[in-house]
């Protein structure tokens, strides 16, 4: 079974009645992976689901492991 790829819909942050950006689980987690391994705006659209949950458990394992995100 093919994942289908993300639309810049799905990754856009949307607005409630007030206009404040609404965060959502997706939100976050792309926004964890853009911080922890880098990825572009790009490249984060162009990944699956499934691409998506395999970024974050090697993540999630990395934390458990006490990686750390080195200052540049």
């Amino acid at each position: 079974m093919r994942c289908r790829r993300l639309s810049k819909s799905a990754i856009s942050p949307e607005r409630n009645a007030k206009g404040k950006v609404e965060i959502t689980a997706l939100d976050a987690a792309l926004a964890d992976l853009a911080f922890w391994f880098g990825f572009s705006h790009s490249e984060l659209e162009e990944m699956t689901l499934d691409e998506i949950e395999r970024w974050l458990n090697q993540a999630q394992r990395q934390i458990k492991g006490n990686y750390t995100k080195a200052a540049i």
